[in-house]
């Protein structure tokens, strides 16, 4: 057993051996090993630095899809060959180039002291890219600058009494910070208290404020009536009287508010109202007689439009109706709404029944609106922002009796709702500019104005008799009635932010003798001026103040 023993142990020279052996193989083996740990390990980095890029080629297309270029070439850059990251990268430099030299010209304009420039080349930049350089801050110190500089032109033109240019640079203020506790309220009491008014007098165009004090001259000896202001009061049109003419011919014409030579448009003009300006002027609404023959008392009386640059008048409804007139365009220039009377036999416009139509300008087809509930209306006065309709009714009227009229609310699928008491006599109504009032004369003593949002009605005593033509301010903080008689004053309602006003005369004489007639009219600059392209109205980029 002992010999079994120890032909089964090994011996110690054979263990010595084995050992050895072992040895060896574990010196071969371990340079392998480590290369295959280094080769996972560097296989585990590139495997991370392969996947960094792909997050960073990510963030590039989706920075450089919302249009964040800085992030982008940076994103890009860190991509590195991953992918198209280089191609991309360069793609988002080029895009960013045309900011880099936007805000390089920007910078350059502010040193330079034009601040209306900077203002224009930094804006973009801030709107696009905030956070390239010191953009935001910069263009900041452009509008405070240019503010500043604008304000000491508003104080050298009023100390001028040049109050047209004042009234721009205010303007321009209110655009460039509309958030300027200041501005909004000078901006109201010059146009109030400044004008300008535009009327007729002796025949020919001028300009002037409430108060009388200022007055220039447009147009003279120009045989002038019923003018009206063009939407951007840049352009007046008014009718124009062939004294030489034994039909007594009325031509539409049109003049800059600048000066200058009047055009004539159209001949055949209604003499009773004036032409009504498209909402972006290039267009002229009116009641034209050029077919009708006042010795045959034959002939339709239609509603025209005649196109300001070109001339071409187009006759809206001759072939459709005998007797249109008053035409009134909708906000948005597309459609025209009218009075359409069924005159008879020897009948006067005003004493035949008729009713109120629409027609959507380049197509056939009218639509009647009232459809026999408003016989008697005259004209129609439409919301400025597309809200209810008003109109104004006359019937009847001879050279013992005046006329009867009334004011409705016309909305659409409702029976007209009447405003005026039945027992006054009134004037046409007129909207404020922002469509929150509406105003009237009533009995040639007062002016009656309508708050919708309240549905209240207050009433102001006029300082003359009226003849019953309305004129808002351009921000609709104070209204004007004309006086019967252009020679005396015409009363003038100013409101307060309390609701309160104040009523006081306004000398601004004015023809008034048939059949010269040019009322007061006021400039019709919308109140609450928007933000224009220097602003940063609504990007979170105003100052606060």
């Amino acid at each position: 057993m002992r010999g079994a023993a120890s032909t089964l142990r090994p011996s110690t020279s054979a263990r010595r051996t084995g050992g050895r052996r072992f040895l060896l193989h574990a010196l071969y083996a371990a340079p392998f090993a480590g290369l295959l740990a280094l080769g996972g390990l560097v296989g585990g980095q590139a495997w991370q630095a392969q996947q960094a890029m792909a997050a960073a080629y990510q963030q590039g297309d989706r920075a450089a899809a919302a249009g964040d270029h800085l992030v982008a070439v940076a994103s890009f850059a860190a991509a590195g060959s991953y992918a198209d990251a280089r191609a991309r990268h360069d793609e988002a430099n080029a895009s960013l180039a045309p900011l880099r030299a936007a805000y390089l010209d920007g910078i350059a304009a502010l040193e330079a002291g034009d601040y209306a420039g900077a203002i224009d080349a930094l804006l973009p930049v801030a709107r696009m890219l905030p956070a390239l350089q010191d953009t935001t801050s910069r263009l900041a110190d452009a509008r405070r600058l240019e503010g500043e500089r604008l304000w000491r032109l508003v104080e050298t033109a009023d100390a001028r009494r040049d109050w047209t240019t004042a009234e721009a640079h205010l303007r321009e203020i209110a655009a460039l910070n509309p958030a300027d506790p200041e501005v909004g309220p000078r901006l109201a009491s010059l146009r109030r208290e400044h004008g300008p008014l535009l009327v007729t007098r002796d025949r020919s165009l001028w300009l002037t404020s409430p108060d009388g004090a200022e007055a220039l001259l447009v147009a003279e000896n120009v045989d002038a009536l019923w003018p009206a202001w063009s939407p951007d009061r840049s352009r007046i049109a008014y009718l124009a009287i062939d004294a030489q003419s034994a039909a007594g011919l009325v031509s539409l014409m049109i003049v800059d508010a600048a000066g200058g030579t009047p055009k004539r448009l159209a001949d055949g003009v209604s003499a009773h109202t004036a032409p009504a300006w498209s909402p972006d002027g290039r267009a002229l609404a009116f009641t034209s007689f050029a077919d009708f023959d006042p010795f045959q008392d034959e002939g339709p009386i239609a509603v025209h439009t005649v196109d300001v640059a070109s001339g071409r008048e187009t006759d809206v409804t001759g072939s459709e109706f005998d007797l249109a007139f008053n035409p009134a365009w909708s906000p948005d220039g597309l459609r025209l709404t009218f009075v359409a009377r069924e005159r008879g036999l020897d009948e006067r416009p005003q004493n035949a029944p008729g009713d109120i139509y629409q027609t959507t300008l380049g197509t056939a087809g009218f639509r009647n609106l009232t459809r026999g509930a408003i016989r008697d209306a005259w004209s129609v006065h439409i919301h400025p922002g597309g809200g209810p309709t008003l109109v104004f009714s006359l019937y009847g009227q001879s050279w013992y009796e005046p006329p009867v009229t009334a004011i409705r609310v016309l909305s659409p699928g409702a029976r007209p709702v009447p405003v005026s008491n039945p027992s006054e006599q009134v004037g046409p109504p007129v909207w404020s500019p922002d469509g929150r009032k509406f105003a009237y004369t009533v009995d040639e003593t007062a002016i009656r104005v309508i708050d919708l949002g309240t549905g209240g009605s207050t009433s102001y005593d006029a300082e003359q008799p009226l003849a019953g033509e309305v004129t808002w301010s351009p921000d609709g903080s104070a209204l004007l009635a004309a006086s019967l008689s252009g020679r005396q004053s015409s009363t003038l309602v100013a409101f307060d932010h309390e609701g309160g006003a104040t009523v006081s005369a306004a000398p601004v004489e004015y023809d008034s003798e048939a059949p010269y007639f040019g009322p007061p009219q006021w400039a019709p600059v919308a109140g609450s001026e928007p933000p224009d392209e220097r602003s940063l109205g609504g990007t979170g980029l105003d100052p606060v103040r």
